[in-house]
């Protein structure tokens, strides 16, 4: 286990930011804390690393209690890259190096790691802001950190440089690293996470991965080559709600306590040869705006 929380409080005056929450990371997944501004996403990430205490709750990263040592595993970026303008990113770099006391010659990993050994030599303020996220994230990187933190990566950019951080993640996951990041990017979200949680005003609404959250259990697509038939042998299930053609299938709306397996039984009976039959998957913005609602 990379992370486990356990019941993390915080509260300013009036205002409870977080909400007794608990969540478990594995290691090797991109874990996304997904919420709309003000959820209480950035104030998880400042508490778990040390950036601001919890009013209450715990949390352990890599089972252990040891904070100082387990802090050097991590690499994270909480803002705006913050990097002097008139230096050239290897010197820059080269500071951040000094800070975590770790060589130099990493540098030259990164670099190439986030796509910018041509332009290393190039003054910060000449870079585009992706090129400014990614130099961040290289930052981050050195050192070779177990886990990298990311609040809002992709926050302000435009979509060429919302591509370039997506592959990025992309890229330093396939590498082994465990990515936690929070974003209300739903979108994104769902292209570069393996797991979400999803909290509001504070309080965990759900957790789990993505290609599980966003099935719906009583959507169902289907075919078969004679599609007329299946349509009224789908109809004439009890438990079917509605039944509509899409395309080349059908998508057929259960009642809610009703598994797609029991269609399936009962399509068999009749005779139907099916040659198409999966649950329909929403979006995961449809199934956000669904548990936040």
């Amino acid at each position: 286990m990379i992370l486990n929380t356990d019941s993390l409080f915080k509260k300013y005056s009036n205002l409870i930011a977080l909400n007794r929450l608990s969540i478990e990371v594995e290691k090797g997944v991109v874990y996304g804390v997904l919420g709309p501004n003000g959820s209480g996403k950035t104030t998880t990430l400042g508490i778990l690393l040390g950036v601001t205490n919890a009013t209450s709750g715990k949390y352990s990263w890599f089972s252990s209690t040891n904070a100082s040592s387990d802090r050097k595993k991590i690499g994270a970026l909480l803002e705006t890259p913050n990097f002097y303008p008139n230096l050239n990113a290897w010197d820059n770099l080269s500071i951040t190096c000094k800070i975590k006391q770790v060589p130099t010659d990493d540098i030259h990993r990164v670099a190439e790691l986030v796509g910018l050994s041509d332009r290393i030599f190039d003054k910060f303020k000449t870079y585009s802001l992706g090129m400014k996220q990614r130099l961040a994230i290289g930052a981050a990187l050195l050192g070779k950190p177990e886990v990298l933190v990311l609040d809002e990566p992709t926050n302000g950019l435009d979509p060429k440089g919302i591509v370039e951080i997506r592959n990025l993640i992309k890229s330093i996951s396939k590498q082994g690293v465990t990515i936690l990041l929070a974003s209300h990017a739903l979108d994104e979200v769902e292209k570069v996470c393996s797991h979400v949680c999803v909290i509001q005003k504070g309080k965990k609404i759900t957790e789990g991965s993505v290609s599980e959250l966003v099935v719906s259990e009583n959507l169902v697509e289907l075919s078969s080559e004679n599609m007329d038939s299946l349509e009224k042998d789908c109809l004439s299930f009890s438990d079917t709600l509605n039944c509509k053609k899409e395309g080349a299938v059908l998508v057929i709306k259960l009642s809610e306590n009703t598994k797609p397996i029991e269609l399936n039984k009962y399509l068999i009976k009749q005779g139907v040869v099916v040659n198409h039959f999966i649950p329909r998957k929403k979006n995961l913005e449809e199934f956000f705006l669904e548990k936040t609602k």
